[in-house]
């Protein structure tokens, strides 16, 4: 089966499940996700053999856990550092399986991100909360994102970061920075790629996170009506944000479609007193 590529496509990378389940069985999706894992691990093993990124094995100080994390080269050790939240069920390395589905694994790679972090010379930090094939859901982004944060902040209390969310990685953010002040107050920016809003409305988000909006960027994929998707309008309604538009066919092409904008901004922060 397949999406139609002749006309934009808006559901977001977490309702996978729900695009495949239509006359297929559980094995047959499970068949089509290993599918999925194994062409992303080919595509993570040729940006490892590059040196452009490896996986890193971060410890969580309170109870020991671990999490598989994909990384640039010294990211931990850089001044200035990336941190992407990505979508639902997908793995690090690629942005959108709906893009493999559709044998576009160029297209859903990582690789430019990393590519690009390289030549600004920032560090970039991609969370894996699916790494080893499990369904990590937001626990698990919750889980990693406190080890990341606080472990980047504790080695360099000064250390630029700014998170790059893109479709459920947006609600997956705010809703962990609201219950995480401290580490909202000290993180650089946020840029919004298509993403779904938290589950509660602006009113109920702390002072700091609300501060933080103030250095929130969103892009929204624009539809033929020069309207937002369905995502974007309701991220900007509940976090008061006005979106950039993008234009694409669907919804995993967006943050590779963004990767020099996104290099500009990132160099303005680091240039910035």
């Amino acid at each position: 089966m397949g999406l139609p590529l002749d006309k934009p496509h808006h559901s977001s990378n977490h309702e996978y499940r729900r695009q495949t389940s239509d006359g297929m069985s559980a094995m047959q999706q499970k068949g089509m996700l290993d599918e999925f894992r194994a062409i992303t691990l080919e595509l993570v093993t040729e940006l490892r053999k590059e040196k452009l990124a490896d996986y890193c094995e971060c410890i969580d100080g309170l109870n020991g856990s671990q999490s598989k994390l994909l990384v640039s080269p010294e990211a931990m050790n850089r001044k200035e550092v990336l941190l992407i939240v990505s979508g639902i069920p997908e793995e690090a390395g690629v942005w959108s399986y709906t893009l493999l589905q559709h044998g576009r694994r160029n297209d859903s790679s990582m690789r430019p991100y990393f590519e690009m972090a390289r030549e600004v010379n920032w560090g970039l930090v991609a969370l894996n909360p699916h790494g080893r094939g499990i369904e990590g859901g937001r626990p698990e982004y919750h889980r990693q994102l406190g080890i990341v944060l606080r472990l980047l902040y504790r080695d360099m209390p000064t250390r630029t970061v700014v998170v790059l969310c893109f479709s459920a990685g947006g609600s997956v953010l705010f809703e962990f920075l609201n219950n995480h002040s401290d580490l909202a107050e000290r993180i650089s920016g946020v840029l919004l790629i298509d993403t779904t809003p938290p589950p509660f409305g602006k009113r109920m988000l702390t002072n700091e996170v609300q501060r933080l909006l103030s250095r929130t960027v969103l892009y929204g994929l624009e539809d033929d009506q020069n309207g937002f998707s369905a995502r974007a309008t309701a991220t900007a309604s509940v976090l008061g944000l006005r979106p950039k538009p993008i234009r694409a066919a669907l919804h995993g092409e967006l943050p590779n479609l963004l990767v020099d904008e996104v290099a500009s901004y990132l160099r303005g922060v680091a240039s910035a007193p």
